[in-house]
């Protein structure tokens, strides 16, 4: 018989793993249609197969759904009588089928005649095929009405078992008494279903997966096709009902929400049912209790992330954020397993080997059930007695699990041939320790545990099979194998499970262990031998370069007494320099008052700030960043390959930027392209790149922490005592033209140092080139920059560190972080069209549908503007600021702003000289340009559409005066002029337009804040975020393609970034607010005057011409009523002079309106640019204050950052924002 587990209750509502049992069905929901169908069988057949996958419940079925029905059915008036026997065959079905036919005798029997009967059964059931009727009549006859259903569950252990002893190495003779067992079995059963003189009934439960094997047993395909009964699939409504019902019975409650995440997460699964079960049981536990009295939820706070207590009373309550919490279930049942995993003491071995015992994986690849007495299980694990029982006892617990059986309550201790097997084979395929292909957390390669067991089974057949023909394995294995047979416990029992001959497989090891020893012996010697004569001959060398080491220290101090003569005269040229400066902007000042502009612009050329007769043109630069392995993941036999690879990928870098540079000649300046790489130099295959790039590159060090604190490190990680990786890296950064040191990171976190050093390398390059194995990125190592770098558009050159394969350009991650290449050699001319979007001008390789590189080659066209032509704006706003207008004509914005930028206070506050030096040189210039031609087409934009609205109110004034003359040959001469002043109108607009002058004003706008934005963050070295924000623009804006291509020129600076640096900084930054806020102060007030002017101008036009149109009508109608002949005048001049004053009306009172409204927008527009300066004011007033608390306490480097790039945003003007406040005059105005 089946001995049922704990008996469900309120208490508890759900079986979890477990099938349902006779007890339980007051808690068995949602299979009333199937019972009853199974009811209706069981009347028309004496056989009946009930068949479905695992995991369908169909033992819960027949046990709690059919068997209580029958019970019902019994005690019932006028019913058929019910009595049933259950029983699993497992390993010996003749004996459990006697035990349960002995337990329908009465219970008052004594223990002896008990026994007695059971052997007359037993010897009964051998006898014969009809011994199942003979055993039957030991007991009491049945009534005529009382019928006998015998219930066969789990039928295909008959087959398994099969199976599993053939593996278990049973002799031949013991293999086929159990096959005849088995079958004479089965022939019983048959038998007494076509008994039709007694009223037995046999019902069996099996899997759809064995049915194909029924065929071994002769008729029992045919009777399993006769009465199958295939368990069907739940509705959405039945499923309902087993999630909601027992939970209403127990008097607790569910969130809808829960129920309906249950039924998807449920889907097609065929796991589902066991699962459900297991999750809501899971649900159950841990469910908070509501306290009746109070209405509050009670946790136990001090077991969170475990169990819940059990002590807690009240109602439960389960819901999503419950579900979530316990995993779903998708993860509920292998977290359980894990948390009792963690609860066994020192038990990870021992719980491995007994699921490694009770599982195997059978012929067809399916993960089932390997029962064993515990005698056997014990003798498999190798493992004491006591360790596995316990935890078999703890993963047999009736409280929390059913995870293998036979239960505690059933049986509370086991004994020797106790059967302990896994409760449901739910278990072995949803536990990722035993089903994972590759477990979480460990390395890659690593199987679950059902796996690993085959796959150890399998490597010991293989050395059992060579033990016993002699077969030599490779002596290189030996050490591996060892290891292997040392790794976990392998008893006599666990080989006899895969084919014996331990002694034999152990001696196998231990000789070609000897052998491997005897020659890793013999070359260690070979290797010591060929250490002591390099060293013989290190010895010499070393003696000659000691000879040489002494000349050139010689030499090294004669150089250095010569450097410090250059620096001291360097040192006093500065100053002359400094002096020369100052004497010259005195100089210039003087010029601009006496002197023409031609001498201004001869001076301003040989100044420190070079201009030419046109706009400059970039340097082709490009930026090549590096990261690779340290030497303890670098094999010495690949470092040969890999430095010759890295020379091939330098060299295709270097005829890229060749052809980048011929295909845009017309946009880069005529010089050779000028390459920077960019390294952390820690020792390995950064040392490499420095040694391999070409000798032309410029070397930029980026250092995670200051030089010192970067040395301890490298002599840390190096073998000996680190002095030879010292000299290297000293060797390797004295290379480097520029060496940036980042501070130490918070709580000298060195990770976290690597890490930020790797996102600051990120943003100063285009390229990156990887040495890296390809295995997951850990943070702050060489594939975490790879993968981020990737992500961030820039193009990734892989050179494996493992395996010899060509240089290729990484395509995509995967989502575990494995990278994917194109396996292409890169250097053959992807590596090229990955480069060529980077740096071709727009219109090359991104240009649209109607795009050009138009604004740019109007820049580069551009000249020296030494003043301004339309020059009303500019009277105008010198009037505005009251300023005298005295050489307006022979001065223009391109003087007045080189003067600012010459005397520039914050490039000279700023820190690092050479970092200064770049920035005047380079970008300064280009700065000047775009700023000066900005202010110049915004002068005659400006003054163009201000010269309409003049050129209007003359139109105007002529009209008026040609209303107050009556001669035809004045009013012809007035009409003609009228005429030309409205040709001169059309003509400012169509030449306004040809000349692009608000486009022109618009682009050099742009320019000259990306690059003004650009003079900021070189500082820290920021504006490569930009370039990353560029990449992913459809088409790439010539201004932002000028600005990048200038700050690709700049380079980094050779400082180390720390406090006194960004103090320095920050200083220099808030002298630059405080001159930004000044100018804004002015700016401000200037455009409220300029508003206040034009608004009144027109305004003024309006009632000009309304009050002369008014006084004309009033005079000529005067005239017309004190003439004589009053009637006869008026109806003469009626067809010629009525329309008069209708005329005048429009060719007069039309250009004024159209003035006066024209006033409004600009009025409109002024007030804008005064509200947009106000903003940018109060803006930079707020940053003000926090660069005094920055400069108050030790700045950190990120925050510098931030807050300078804060100050560039605020600082500079939004183009965006800046075209829509002034682009509504495109249509009305010459722009």
């Amino acid at each position: 018989m089946i001995k049922p587990g704990p008996v469900l209750s309120s208490e508890r509502p759900y079986a979890g793993l477990r099938p349902y049992d006779f007890p339980d069905h007051d808690y068995f929901f949602g299979r009333d249609d199937q019972t009853y169908a199974l009811y209706r069988l069981i009347d028309v057949s004496r056989f009946i197969a009930v068949v479905g996958s695992s995991g369908a419940g169909k033992s819960s079925l027949v046990r709690a759904g059919l068997l209580p029905l029958l019970e019902e059915e019994s005690q019932g008036a006028g019913g058929r009588s019910w009595r049933w026997i259950s029983l699993r065959p497992g390993s010996a079905p003749l004996d459990r089928l006697a035990d349960a036919i002995a337990s329908l005798a009465t219970a008052d029997d004594p223990p002896h005649v008990w026994g007695a009967r059971r052997d007359r059964i037993a010897f009964a059931l051998r006898l014969s095929s009809f011994g199942l009727a003979d055993a039957l009549d030991e007991l009491s006859p049945f009534d005529d009405n009382t019928s006998l259903l015998l219930v066969v569950d789990q039928f295909e252990e008959l087959i398994r078992y099969s199976g599993s002893d053939a593996r278990r190495g049973r002799g031949q003779g013991d293999l086929s008494r159990w096959h005849d067992e088995a079958a004479h079995f089965v022939r019983l059963l048959l038998e007494i279903a076509r008994n039709r003189a007694r009223s037995v009934h046999v019902l069996i439960t099996m899997r759809s997966d064995f049915i194909g094997d029924c065929a071994r047993f002769q008729g029992l395909p045919e009777a399993v096709s006769g009465t199958q009964f295939l368990v069907p699939s739940l509705t959405r409504d039945q499923l309902e009902e087993i999630i909601c019902k027992p939970v209403k019975k127990a008097g607790a409650s569910i969130d809808p929400a829960l129920i309906e995440r249950l039924i998807i997460d449920s889907g097609d699964d065929p796991d589902f049912l066991p699962v459900l079960q297991h999750c809501l049981a899971r649900l159950w536990e841990q469910a908070p209790r509501t306290d009746p009295s109070t209405g509050k939820v009670g946790h136990d706070s001090s077991r969170a992330g475990e169990e819940a207590s059990t002590s807690l009373t009240g109602v439960p309550h389960l819901d999503i954020p419950l579900y979530k919490h316990i995993g779903g279930l998708a993860e509920a049942l292998s977290r359980h397993a894990d948390d009792i995993l963690l609860s066994v003491p020192d038990g990870g071995l021992a719980v491995e080997q007994v699921f490694r015992a009770l599982a195997e994986i059978d012929k067809e690849g399916r993960a089932t059930r390997r029962a064993l007495p515990f005698t056997q299980l014990v003798n498999e694990t190798g493992l004491p007695a006591y360790q596995v029982r316990d935890v078999v006892d703890r993963f047999r617990a009736d409280d929390d699990c059913s995870f293998l059986v036979p239960s505690l309550s059933v049986t509370p201790k086991l004994a020797s041939n106790t059967i302990v097997d896994v409760g449901h084979e739910a278990l072995l395929r949803r536990w990722r320790r035993i089903d994972a292909v590759a477990l979480e957390g460990t390395e890659v390669g690593q199987v679950g545990w059902l796996r690993a067991e085959e796959e150890d089974g399998n490597r010991y057949r293989m050395l059992a099979l060579a033990a016993t023909r002699k077969v030599t394995r490779p002596v290189e294995l030996a050490e591996e194998d060892w290891a292997w047979w040392h790794s976990r416990p392998h008893p006599e029992a666990w080989t006899q499970r895969y084919g014996g001959g331990r002694e034999s497989v152990q001696r196998l090891l231990e000789e070609n262990l000897s052998v491997f020893n005897a020659e890793k012996e013999r070359k260690a010697d070979e290797a010591r031998r060929a250490i002591e004569r390099e060293e013989k001959e290190h010895e010499a060398e070393a003696r000659a370069a000691r000879k040489a080491e002494a000349l050139a220290l010689d030499q090294l101090r004669q150089a250095e007494e010569a450097r410090r003569a250059i620096e001291r005269e360097e040192k006093e040229h500065e100053a002359e320099a400094r002096a020369a400066r100052k004497a010259e902007a005195l100089a210039l000042d003087q010029l601009r008052q006496k002197a023409d502009w031609s001498s201004v612009k001869g001076q301003a050329a040989g100044s420190d700030i070079p201009l030419g007769s046109r706009p400059p043109k970039p340097r082709l630069a490009m930026r090549v960043g590096f990261a690779g392995h340290r030497p303890n993941k670098l094999r010495a036999a690949e470092e040969p390959r890999i430095r010759r690879q890295l020379s091939l990928v330098f060299a295709a870098i270097d005829a890229a930027a060749q052809e980048i540079l011929a295909d845009n000649a017309s946009f880069y300046c005529p010089e050779p392209p000028t390459i920077r790489i960019a390294s952390g130099f820690a020792e390995g295959a950064d040392q490499m790149a420095v040694v391999s790039c070409p000798d032309h590159w410029t070397i930029e060090a980026v250092l995670p922490f200051p030089r010192e604190e970067f040395l301890k490190d490298i002599e840390k990680s190096a073998l000996g005592d680190g002095g030879d990786a010292r000299d290297e890296f000293l060797r390797s950064l004295s290379k480097a033209e520029t060496i940036t040191q980042l501070p130490m990171p918070q709580f000298e976190n060195r990770d976290q140092g690597y890490i930020i050093a790797g996102s600051y390398l990120l943003r100063q390059i285009d390229v990156l080139v990887v040495v890296w194995d390809g295995k997951l990125p850990r943070p702050g190592g060489t594939g975490a920059l790879a993968e981020e770098a990737f992500n961030g558009g820039i193009p990734v050159v892989w050179l494996s560190s493992l395996y010899a394969e060509e240089p290729s350009l990484i395509v995509k991650f995967e989502a575990d972080g494995t990278p994917v290449s194109s396996h292409d050699d890169c250097t053959q001319g992807p590596l090229l069209a990955s480069l060529r979007p980077i740096f071709n001008a727009p219109g090359i390789t991104r240009r649209g549908p109607g795009q050009s590189t138009r604004g740019l080659d109007d820049f580069y066209l551009e000249h020296w503007r030494p003043s301004t032509t339309f020059v009303l704006f500019d009277a105008l706003k010198r009037l505005a600021n009251r300023q005298r207008l005295r050489a307006i004509i022979r001065t223009g914005p391109f003087y007045d702003l080189l003067r600012h930028y010459r005397e520039d206070k914050f490039i000279e506050d700023a820190p690092t000289e050479d970092l200064r030096r770049r920035v005047q040189d380079i970008l300064l210039p280009r700065l000047v340009w775009a700023d000066a031609l900005a202010a110049h087409f915004s002068n005659k934009s400006r003054s163009a559409y201000m010269m309409t609205y003049l050129l209007a109110a003359i139109a105007v004034l002529i009209s008026i005066m040609g209303a107050f003359f009556e001669s035809v040959h004045i009013r012809a001469v007035l009409g003609m002029m009228g005429l030309s002043v409205i040709g001169a109108i059309g003509s400012t607009i169509v030449l306004g337009r040809r000349m692009r002058l608000q486009e022109r004003w618009f682009d050099y706008r742009t320019l000259a804040e990306s690059l003004r934005r650009g003079r900021l963050l070189a500082f820290v070295s920021e504006f490569g975020r930009i370039q990353a924000a560029a990449l992913h623009l459809p088409e790439l804006p010539w201004t932002l393609w000028y600005s990048l291509a200038t700050m690709r020129e700049i380079g980094l600076p050779t400082a180390t970034l720390d406090g006194i640096y960004q103090w320095k900084l920050l200083n220099a930054m808030r002298n630059e607010i405080n001159e930004r806020r000044l100018y804004l102060r002015l700016s401000m007030q200037g455009a409220n005057r300029i508003d206040h002017m034009l608004h009144n101008f027109g305004l003024a036009c309006f009632f000009l011409t309304f009050v002369a149109w008014l006084l004309f009508l009033i005079v000529y109608s005067i005239n017309v009523v004190l003439s004589d002949a009053f009637a006869s005048r008026f109806l003469a001049d009626l067809s010629s002079n009525a329309l008069q004053p209708l005329m005048v009306l429009f060719t007069a009172g039309l250009p004024a309106l159209g003035a006066a409204f024209a006033g409004i927008r600009v009025h409109g527009d002024f007030e804008g640019s005064a509200e947009r300066s106000a903003r940018m004011l109060e803006s930079l007033d707020s940053l003000t204050a926090e660069y005094d608390d920055a400069m108050q306490r030790d700045p950190r480097l990120d925050d510098t950052t931030q807050l300078i790039i804060d100050t560039a945003r605020a600082m500079s003007e939004d183009p965006v924002a800046w075209q829509q406040l002034y682009g509504r005059k495109r249509l009305a105005l010459p722009a």
